[in-house]
């Protein structure tokens, strides 16, 4: 029981920075969509959590601070996934 519980610590200690980036975005996104249509969508925030993630992933993969994850990602989850995803296909040209 005490390497279990010493490993979860280990993970938590380890990734706090990907914990809390999940924990910020997914509670913007859902106090957002709570303030605009009176209930929170717990599918808004998940996508939020897992575009902050990837992006997270990525910029440990270019070698850049991984905290910039948590405001991007924030970011993301303040203007939503539609209207994100709706700018990124504007900037990449795809129709």
């Amino acid at each position: 029981m005490q390497e279990n519980l010493n490993d979860f610590w280990k993970v938590i200690v380890e990734y706090w920075m990907l914990i809390w980036i999940i924990v910020a975005t997914s509670a913007t996104a859902m106090l957002r969509t709570a303030k605009e249509h009176g209930k929170a969508d717990y599918i808004e925030a998940s996508l939020c959590s897992l575009f902050s993630t990837s992006i997270w992933f990525m910029l440990d993969w270019l070698g850049l601070p991984s905290e910039v994850g948590i405001g991007i990602g924030v970011f993301i989850a303040y203007i939503g996934t539609l209207r994100f995803s709706n700018w990124v296909r504007n900037k990449l040209g795809i129709e």
